[in-house]
């Protein structure tokens, strides 16, 4: 199957979403200092956990039996969790 470009996009910036906590989370497991990897991370990745959702809410009837509402309810305190983005 042939992905489209727009989906090509968003999984690549989950990809590097991924590796943004993986990197903060190693540094925090191996003792290294850590904050402005996890600093960097929190904003990327909520954001686009939201972005994300939103538009799998939109196409909500293609996902029979996948709670989208509550997925998009936990994305939005994400996005927010430890104060502003």
């Amino acid at each position: 199957m042939i992905l489209d470009q727009a989906m090509q996009f968003m999984l690549a910036d989950m990809s590097a979403a991924r590796l943004l906590i993986w990197n903060a989370a190693w540094r925090c497991d191996a003792g290294l200092p850590f904050t402005k990897e996890s600093s960097h991370a929190k904003p990327f990745a909520g954001d686009l956990c939201a972005r994300n959702v939103w538009n799998a809410r939109k196409h909500s009837e293609l996902l029979q039996g996948i709670p989208i509402e509550r997925f998009y309810r936990d994305a939005k305190i994400h996005e927010k969790w430890d104060g502003t983005s």
